[in-house]
């Protein structure tokens, strides 16, 4: 794995096409994070508005986006919410 910063000197550990994001400590709730809790971010291939309709119809609270970020290859349109547990979910697209 590879160590790759990103954003405003956030970091992340990068192996083949995937990324996991770290937590900057005291950082995790302005990241939506549960403290001690993971960011998992899923690449799907559905648009992001069939991602949103279906959390919506879930009455899942999204709690940020669509939104471009920077993936782990390349710029993506994401969503964000929270699971039961507390864990950032990231839903991303690159085909947008």
């Amino acid at each position: 794995m590879e160590i790759v910063e990103f954003g405003e000197g956030r970091k992340a550990v990068a192996f083949d096409n995937q990324k996991i994001n770290l937590q900057t400590l005291g950082m995790e709730t302005s990241n939506y994070a549960g403290i001690g809790s993971g960011d998992i971010c899923l690449i799907t291939k559905w648009s992001i508005e069939e991602v949103v309709s279906q959390l919506e119809a879930e009455n899942v609270k999204i709690i940020e986006g669509p939104i471009k970020r920077s993936g782990a290859v390349g710029l993506m349109l994401s969503i964000y919410f929270n699971d039961l547990d507390g864990n950032l979910i990231e839903i991303a697209s690159y085909d947008f």
